[in-house]
This record gives structure tokens, sequence and C-alpha cells, in this order.
């Protein structure tokens, strides 16, 4: 009996160590960046962004700002959770969007497609 209760003794607390970290993923806006504390603030939740996370070879949290629309991932922690990937949407500009729109508009009879 003393032998059982000694192994799950030193069993139990090796349990915890070993657990995988509970990590989280979601997509939304930025709508505030704090450099000089590596938070960003994205559809109103605060979450860490370590200058660790890089994209293209550069601190994500310097590539980021309000109205960026972004893809994450990241280690839940506390106080606050971690982003450790981030992906930076493209945002069009207004000439980019009005030829798109232009070239995707149906043809009217008797009207040639340009190319």
């Amino acid at each position: 009996m003393k032998t059982l209760s000694l192994l799950l003794a030193l069993a139990l607390p090796g349990l915890s160590w070993a657990e995988e970290p509970r990590t989280f993923e979601g997509a939304g806006v930025v709508l505030e960046v704090q450099v000089e504390k590596n938070l960003v603030d994205i559809d109103h939740s605060f979450y860490r962004l370590p200058n660790s996370t890089a994209q293209n070879g550069m601190p994500s949290l310097f590539q980021v700002k309000p109205g960026s629309v972004v893809s994450y991932s990241g280690v839940v922690s506390q106080p606050l959770s971690t982003i450790t990937s981030i992906y930076i949407h493209r945002q069009m500009s207004e000439q980019e969007l009005a030829e798109m729109i232009q070239k995707e508009k149906p043809l009217q009879a008797g009207e040639e497609q340009s190319r």
C-alpha cells in the first residue's frame, strides 16, 4: 500500500507540467495599439503582442495600426493572452476597389470588354 501511495504522490505533480497550453485563434479589427506596453486591442479585447511575433522579418507590433484587419492565434495566459502568430490582411485602396468593381461590372448589350 505504501508503494502505491508513493507512486501516486510522485505521478500527480507531474501531470500539471505535462498539460498542453490552452490556445486561441480569432480575426478582427485592430482598434488600438500601445507600442510601449506591447498591447493591441482587437475588437475591444486586449492582447499582449511581443516583439518576437514578427511578419516579414519585422515585429508585428510596429506593423499593425488602428483599422487593420487581422487573423491571429496565441496562448491563453493571465492577465492577458499572448498573440504568437498574426497575419495582417492587405486592404485595397479606393482606387484599387473602383478598378476591381469596374472589371466585375456586367457588360451592357453591344459593349466590348476592354483589355
